[in-house]
């Protein structure tokens, strides 16, 4: 295999993972739709690192939605890492923020995501250069197999559809009822915000984007 590259019109993305995992190639996958970058490190059918340019994807900004780092020690760890060009997770162990096991889950959940948000994307460019090296001297060893990513994407196409009919499209407002709460929320913790944003009559597209989240994690 000397590369491939293509559009999704003609080859979907779910179709190329499917078709990269099933060969347990090795290379670098690039995907590209209206300014959104991502790019994917594979070593024999799995994912060892993904990178975007879209800061909601940034592992710093999964562990501060998931509850393990506050704003605040998220943005001297990011501000340390653009002066140092030091691995973002490296710099949170050594200063004691997280544990290694905490990066390590964020950083799988990172990897699937930074796919599959883009298994939505009906326009697009990508490319995949098998003679890219795919070994990663400042990284945490972690690996997500694309035939996996492929099968959970069979999985968020059913649980879109639930969505939707839930919740039609982006633009919905919602109402807190709080004898529904099964709990109080922790000051400064992800649904703590989320609820805030709620009362202040925020569509969902504005609470995804004002906190930095996902889709998929948000809904």
């Amino acid at each position: 295999m000397r590369g491939l590259f293509g559009d999704f019109s003609t080859m979907p993305l779910k179709d190329l993972v499917g078709y990269l995992g099933n060969r347990r190639v090795s290379g670098v996958l690039g995907i590209e739709h209206a300014g959104e970058r991502r790019q994917a490190v594979i070593r024999e059918g799995v994912v060892v690192t993904a990178s975007s340019n879209e800061p909601r994807e940034f592992l710093g900004r999964f562990l501060v939605n998931l509850g393990h780092l506050t704003e605040e020690q998220f943005q001297k760890a990011f501000q340390t890492q653009k002066e140092t060009h030091v691995f973002l997770g490296k710099i949170l162990l050594m200063i004691g923020a997280v544990s290694e096991e905490v990066i390590r889950n964020a950083l799988n959940l990172k990897l699937r995501e930074t796919l599959l948000q883009a298994f939505r994307w009906s326009e697009g460019t990508f490319s995949f250069d098998p003679d890219a090296p795919t070994e990663l001297p400042d990284a945490f060893e972690v690996g997500v197999d694309l035939l996996e990513v492929h099968r959970e994407s069979e999985f968020r196409e059913t649980a879109w559809q639930a969505i939707r009919a839930a919740f039609p499209s982006g633009d919905v407002r919602l109402e807190v009822v709080h004898a529904n709460l099964p709990e109080m929320t922790r000051a400064g913790s992800f649904d703590d915000r989320m609820l805030q944003l709620v009362r202040q009559g925020k569509t969902i597209d504005e609470i995804i984007a004002a906190l930095d989240a996902t889709d998929f994690f948000l809904y």
